[in-house]
């Protein structure tokens, strides 16, 4: 029997194959995305279910509306006044994860084989989803300051591109915050060639330092449809992420979902409700903050103990990642097969362009593992990288 040529089109993603080998004993994994299981907010969790239970009422199990709980979208949408982000509870959509907000994004802005620009490197998960949706990828450099403006400009002069997929704030592999002058470059751009923005942002809340720049919707609102999430900082498993975009791609977007799951989860959606409305979930971010910056900063001491002059490294002002690169110029990926031979695990870089290169990069998470972990698994990756 025969399946369709989307089946055949995709392949499973590289840190999805991996993190079956760092589930073995004894392996300390750098390598997956992953918050902290021990600072999870389990006891906020707890209150909040048992406020809902208390006030059990027929709603909460039951199926709710395919945008969401309204009381959560008008807590989202405060949260994006504060940052002068002009939303409403209509212009946001709960999602299962902001995956799935990326993937109701495709189906709302493109078509197969209409041309995108990606940053590169980018976020891996999202390349296999392009890829599902048959896009033709284009993509432009980045460096600290954000996407190189020339190339993003000579691609947007084409007049074929549908939409610019960027995670401008603590980037995901490398860790760089876009700077302000040069989001109001690549606003100005888009709007000048029709190109909608469509800004990633899973780790905004996890910044450690400094300040945020302007998000591209409140500097080009009319084209910009930015993806949040809770699972880097309640959990998961909740899968509940949301889509803020204007009308009319959120009203295409909304269809689409309705075709997909009907909703996401009703009952994880209030009790996310319930924690920002009680307070404990910006104490429960405070909390992760204090302890993520901690272990960024074993991380980024441990890299420079062991590795010194032979590893360069870029030291973010929030997220979950490191991003490094050898100096020597050697391939990464030979490292990673080394290393885990030492029982620990990264991800190497070239993984995450799109066209090739990165051969020399490697992305790092700090979150997941304890300062004693990390210490650890940085002394292993030295002796790994002196034997390969």
């Amino acid at each position: 029997m025969q399946l369709s040529h989307g089946a055949s089109r995709i392949s499973h993603s590289f840190v999805r194959n991996i993190l079956a080998l760092t589930q073995k004993p004894g392996v300390i994994s750098f390598a997956g995305g992953l918050p902290d299981p021990y600072l999870f907010p389990i006891t906020p969790i707890k209150e909040a279910m048992a406020t809902l239970m208390q006030e059990l009422d027929v709603s909460l199990f039951q199926y709710g509306p395919t945008q969401g709980f309204l009381p959560l979208r008008e807590a989202l949408a405060l949260q994006y006044q504060h940052k002068d982000i002009p939303a409403s509870a209509k212009d946001i959509l709960i999602t299962t994860g902001s995956q799935q907000g990326l993937d109701l994004t495709c189906r709302a802005l493109m078509n197969p084989k209409d041309a995108i620009v990606v940053e590169s490197p980018t976020y891996l998960a999202a390349l296999q989803l392009f890829r599902s949706h048959e896009a033709t990828i284009h993509t432009v450099s980045i460096t600290p300051e954000g996407p190189d403006i020339k190339a993003l400009e000579a691609l947007f002069q084409m007049g074929t591109i549908r939409f610019f997929y960027t995670i401008p704030t603590f980037q995901n592999p490398t860790g760089f915050t876009c700077s302000a002058p040069l989001r109001r470059k690549v606003a100005a751009l888009a709007k000048q060639y029709g190109v909608w923005i469509v800004e990633d942002d899973p780790y905004g809340a996890l910044r450690y330092e400094g300040t945020t720049p302007p998000s591209y919707a409140t500097l080009f609102p009319e084209g910009t449809m930015v993806l949040g999430t809770a699972s880097k900082v309640v959990a998961p498993d909740f899968r509940l992420g949301w889509l803020y975009a204007p009308q009319e791609a959120l009203e295409a977007c909304i269809k689409f979902k309705e075709c997909t799951d009907l909703q996401s989860s009703y009952f994880f959606q209030r009790v996310l409700h319930e924690m920002m409305t009680n307070d404990t979930l910006r104490t429960h971010q405070k909390r992760l903050k204090r302890a993520y910056v901690q272990k960024r900063d074993t991380m980024v001491s441990a890299l420079k103990e062991h590795f010194g002059e032979a590893l360069h490294v870029e030291v973010p002002e929030g997220g979950m990642f490191v991003w490094a690169s050898l100096k020597d110029g050697r391939d990464t990926m030979e490292l990673f097969h080394e290393a885990i031979k030492h029982h620990v695990a990264f991800v190497p870089g070239s993984v995450f362009f799109p066209c090739g290169g990165g051969q020399d990069t490697m992305r790092l998470n700090f979150t997941h593992s304890t300062t004693e972990k990390i210490v650890e698994g940085v002394a292993r990756l030295k002796k790994a990288y002196t034997l390969f």
